[in-house]
């Protein structure tokens, strides 16, 4: 993934607030100044889009960002978005106060959606994109206090939600949703390999590091109440504590905040600070931008987004290209073809194909795809990784399969 700036994007124009509009303008200002998106949507465009006409979020962000960064300085409203508010997110409505993070959550899913009809979907590296630039994979593991088996769940994420009630530095945070959960009492585990109720640890670590780290401070309460204490953070930050692998030790770079400040106890004003591709800060209050100093430690901050900047990035969430190796058997469509891939992690475990079918241009057709299946006689395990990706595994004795063609 190129996480350099592509030319000529600098700095954004402002966008209009059209009534309680904030939440929707900050979290287009931060993906609109995040570079490897940034190089996406400059790609992107209606000739390489089978969308006929429907709506694409792909090519409507591309738009607003064309005209953003169009050096003007003009703000303006970002149309192509807000008349679909609920194309993206379908109990949002226009007018109606709603939350950034949600609203981001529901606009990468968007994304997903939109790759599903593009054209760009007919190879991993393009089709995966979202996965690549903003995906990561948690590794959930209970271990049983009696036989000392490990069970682990693998789990994909494209953001992380920190608690932060009592918490006073990012590092905290992430030291807290990793911390390990003893289970005992009326909580004992049920070990899958022995077979009887033990205490047990459960922890959930990092697996696979993303390339643009999404953290979301959890300031709101289910009833409503904020927490407006504030959480220091660095312009710059490393997972390596927080890693199943602590020997890899991803770095990041802050380069965009969403803020909110509370107005009263029934409402609030969301605003974005950026980073410009000359490095200066930028205050992205709707329509009016003025340069600011570094967001660090902001009092406001609700969502930090964070760019990966050591040498992994080149191989987005551990995964390399490894050519095309076969058709898998029992697929309900007659076969399907695969691209391999190497081992996703250090741990010995398994290797990973992703699997890739025209079946799963539409939304269910990854239930084409088995739970079982064998390419060249290796045994291989679906593991879903969302509603249209699937990574199968074979046991790393099995070696790597042989790819029928090159790179």
């Amino acid at each position: 993934v190129d996480i350099s700036w592509p030319s000529p994007y600098n700095i954004g124009s402002g966008l209009y607030n059209v009534g309680n509009t904030c939440y929707l303008n900050c979290v287009l200002q931060c993906l609109i100044h995040t570079p490897p998106l940034l190089r996406i949507l400059d790609h992107h465009s209606a000739q390489i889009c089978s969308k006929d006409g429907d709506f694409c979020l792909t090519c409507s962000l591309g738009l607003i960002a064309k005209r953003a960064h169009d050096n003007s300085g003009r703000p303006f409203i970002p149309t192509p978005v807000t008349t679909h508010i609920q194309r993206i997110a379908g109990h949002m409505e226009h007018g109606r106060q709603e939350d950034a993070h949600e609203f981001l959550r529901y606009v990468v899913e968007a994304f997903h959606r939109d790759l599903i009809f593009s054209n760009e979907n007919d190879g991993p590296e393009k089709a995966n994109w979202v996965n690549q630039i903003f995906g990561g994979r948690l590794r959930s593991r209970i271990t049983c206090r009696g036989c000392g088996h490990n069970s682990e769940k693998m789990e994909s994420n494209l953001d992380f939600s920190l608690e932060i009630d009592d918490i006073s530095t990012i590092q905290d945070a992430f030291e807290r949703f990793t911390s390990a959960e003893y289970l005992s009492g009326a909580n004992q585990y049920q070990c899958e390999s022995c077979m009887r109720l033990y205490n047990a640890k459960k922890q959930l670590l990092i697996q696979e590091a993303p390339v643009v780290l999404t953290v979301h401070l959890k300031r709101f309460s289910s009833q409503g109440h904020k927490l407006t204490h504030r959480v220091d953070f660095d312009e710059k930050l490393s997972l390596g504590p927080y890693m199943t692998d602590t020997q890899l030790r991803p770095s990041y770079r802050l380069h965009g905040v969403i803020c909110h400040v509370q107005i009263d106890s029934n409402s609030g004003h969301y605003y974005a600070i950026v980073q410009s591709r000359d490095g200066r800060w930028f205050k992205m209050d709707d329509e009016f931008v003025h340069e600011a100093d570094p967001p660090l430690n902001h009092r406001s901050a609700y969502v930090l987004f964070y760019l990966r900047e050591d040498e992994s990035v080149t191989a987005t969430a551990g995964l390399r290209p490894r050519g095309m190796v076969g058709r898998l058997t029992g697929a309900q469509d007659g076969g399907i073809a695969f691209v391999g891939y190497g081992s996703t992690s250090r741990n010995a475990d398994h290797n990973h194909i992703t699997a890739f079918s025209e079946t799963m241009r539409n939304i269910q057709g990854s239930k084409a795809l088995p739970s079982v299946g064998q390419v060249e006689g290796v045994r291989l395990e679906r593991r879903v990784i969302n509603p249209y990706h699937s990574i199968y595994a074979f046991p790393a004795e099995n070696g790597r399969l042989r790819p029928a063609h090159g790179l």
